[in-house]
């Protein structure tokens, strides 16, 4: 990041990043290795490979994980439910407002904690790879629910997008 990013932050995903990968292994997430190393990649951009290499699609790898973990702790999923807004308690994130996409109804979830897991904004760029409905709606809703937030310009890109020189973007336009 050229140390445009926040150090602290920084250092805290990094040090984190050992241990989820292996909470994301043990909740059934596979990622290519050579007998018990990970195999690590080097993405454009780096100054050398870090990057560990999902078997297969890794959205699939990601998603199978996520869905094992949530049915192991009993978590109900609910499709289809449009959230609106947070719900705020005493100045603290307490819930969520839906809609659900189905029947219209609106439904209030209480929660003692809740993760915005909503993506970015990088439709508002004129080229994007991410899906279309990455239209940063979790950050408004964080937002009006008083969050600080902060390096809102930095979207990723990668792989499909990488910005060019104006005379070669002419053939996107």
């Amino acid at each position: 990041g050229d140390y445009l990013n926040n150090q602290k932050l920084v250092e805290r995903l990094v040090n984190l990043a050992v241990t989820e990968v292996l909470k994301m292994e043990k909740w059934v997430a596979k990622f290519v290795k050579k007998g018990d190393k990970f195999v690590q990649y080097e993405t454009p951009g780096a100054t050398y490979a870090r990057s560990l290499t999902p078997v297969g699609h890794g959205g699939v790898q990601w998603v199978r994980a996520l869905r094992a973990e949530l049915k192991r702790q009993k978590i109900k999923i609910m499709p289809d439910v449009f959230i609106t807004s947070l719900l705020l308690s005493d100045g603290q994130v307490a819930g969520a407002l839906g809609i659900s996409l189905r029947d219209g109804e609106f439904i209030v979830f209480r929660a003692k904690n809740v993760i915005l897991a909503t993506g970015g904004c990088p439709q508002v760029y004129r080229l994007a790879d991410a899906s279309r409905d990455a239209t940063g709606d979790g950050m408004i809703m964080a937002y009006h629910a008083g969050a600080e937030l902060m390096d809102m310009e930095f979207q990723q890109f990668f792989p499909l997008a990488c910005y060019t020189p104006p005379l070669e973007m002419s053939q996107f336009t």
